[in-house]
């Protein structure tokens, strides 16, 4: 008081603003990155063990394969056991449902998903499938382990954390409009997001209809509106 005002009063809000942003969004962004960072280390180690393992083990089996075919006898057991498979699948399943997850966390860190995620995710996925079918090959020779289907993963749009953030219209380089004219641009662009990342999906776990010449159709005149409503909301 004696010192007289150490703030002034137009300056208080600003301030208020900084503190609030040091005190609070700063340490949320910086764990919200740290997560994704960690989970993302964590995954691809454990990817490249399992990765691995699909290879070595598929190899060995379809040489065991190779020798029932050729009438030869194969007097060694196989490596395989029933209890790899087991632990095995019910670790690659958890990697392929955690390329949500990191979808979720690369979002809130304001990232897009590396690319080499998705990249994995659909090798161990094709891997799996790859070593299922030898399994089944064998099974009329040998007492192999059940082959067991991959659960694969679910659409990033069914993600609760992530239909949050299309409500929200978080996007990477800010915030859409949520109210006003803009709004049907952003419902729009959100909805292209959508379909796009649910493509994106069908294409990598290779079961994308390409005969859909409705649905390309549709897409297509979606673009051409959504680019339409940008154009007009721009100039005016």
């Amino acid at each position: 008081m004696l010192a007289g005002a150490l703030v002034n009063v137009e300056d208080v809000e600003n301030l208020e603003l900084r503190y609030a942003k040091v005190t609070g969004i700063l340490p949320d962004r910086r764990h919200n990155l740290e997560s994704y960072v960690n989970g993302l280390s964590k995954f691809q180690e454990q990817a490249v063990i399992e990765n691995d393992w699909l290879k070595d083990s598929r190899k060995h089996l379809e040489d065991r394969l190779a020798l029932y075919s050729a009438g030869r006898t194969v007097s060694n057991s196989a490596d395989v056991t029933k209890e790899d498979v087991v632990s095995h699948h019910q670790t690659i399943s958890k990697l392929v449902q955690q390329q949500s997850e990191l979808e979720c966390a690369a979002q809130k860190s304001s990232l897009i998903l590396s690319p080499s995620v998705k990249r994995t995710t659909s090798n161990l996925v094709s891997e799996w499938a790859a070593l299922t079918q030898t399994l089944k090959k064998l099974r009329p020779y040998e007492r192999c382990p059940s082959p067991i289907n991959l659960d694969t993963i679910a659409p990033l749009s069914s993600n609760s954390a992530i239909i949050e953030a299309r409500k929200s219209r978080t996007t990477f380089g800010g915030t859409l409009p949520t109210t006003g004219p803009g709004k049907i641009w952003a419902d729009q662009l959100c909805e292209l997001q959508d379909w796009l990342e649910g493509q994106d999906l069908n294409l990598q776990m290779q079961v994308v209809d390409v005969t859909d010449e409705n649905a390309i159709v549709s897409v297509i005149e979606k673009v051409q509106a959504i680019f339409m409503n940008f154009m007009y909301f721009t100039v005016k």
